[in-house]
């Protein structure tokens, strides 16, 4: 807090320290205005995560009636791209800061990568690509290693250089996926209709975030509220 006289003029340095994406607007706010903003966001993002949440519950009584593991692979799924965009939206330290240590922002790639792999399975089970498409079903389990080999390297190489990899690969990866859906749309799955719709929002969500942790677009709100919403709407 900064207290002001009318007419003062006041100069002030602000010294941040980060290596890797940053949304530090440069805004001062009175009291009052900075209490409505915090109470605005909080508002959409407990929209977002009690949405979230309740569809996880219904996938899992979905997944414990019927016994079909697509419904356990999309619960995954879920999880751990809820567990992503907690952490890195800022809101597993400001709740827990170090009383649950895998909430930390190193763990950031690990959940990415968990989500890519609990992703791709519940897509190939959907669609049923093993049954009705062999060749890329190989392709789809050569995707799985990869994915499985980058959450090994995730775990002991450096976090910087980790999350950029992440950023670049996240950002082309999504539209592979929806080109995919769309591939067996044309031979005639169903499945992948809907697929595709939902993976659109996904995609992109996910995209203009990565954009601006990769540098290629300024972090302004809406673009910071692009992921999020896209799961949503995907979800």
């Amino acid at each position: 807090p900064v207290s002001i006289c009318l007419g003062e003029e006041l100069t002030l340095y602000l010294h941040v320290n980060n290596k890797t994406g940053s949304f530090l607007p440069q805004t001062l706010w009175t009291p009052e205005g900075l209490a409505e903003k915090v109470g605005h966001e909080e508002y959409f993002y407990g929209i977002f995560y009690g949405g979230i949440l309740t569809i996880l519950a219904y996938n899992m009584l979905l997944y414990v009636s019927s016994r079909k593991s697509t419904y356990l692979y999309y619960f995954s799924f879920v999880t751990c791209t809820l567990i992503f965009e907690f952490i890195d939206l800022g809101h597993g330290f400001n709740l827990f800061k170090d009383q649950v240590p895998i909430f930390d922002k190193k763990y950031i790639p690990l959940f990415f990568w968990l989500l890519w792999i609990a992703g791709t399975l519940y897509a190939q089970h959907l669609m049923e690509i093993k049954k009705n498409h062999p060749g890329l079903n190989i392709a789809i389990n050569g995707f799985h290693t990869l994915n499985l080999l980058c959450l090994l390297i995730a775990i002991r190489y450096d976090y910087l250089t980790t999350i950029q990899y992440v950023a670049h690969y996240g950002g082309v990866i999504v539209l592979v996926v929806l080109l995919v859906a769309l591939y067996v749309r044309y031979k005639g799955n169903k499945n992948a209709e809907f697929f595709a719709y939902a993976w659109s929002f996904n995609m992109l969500g996910f995209s203009l975030y990565s954009s601006v942790v990769a540098g290629v677009l300024p972090a302004n709100p809406a673009i910071m509220y692009a992921m999020p919403i896209g799961t949503m709407l995907e979800a």
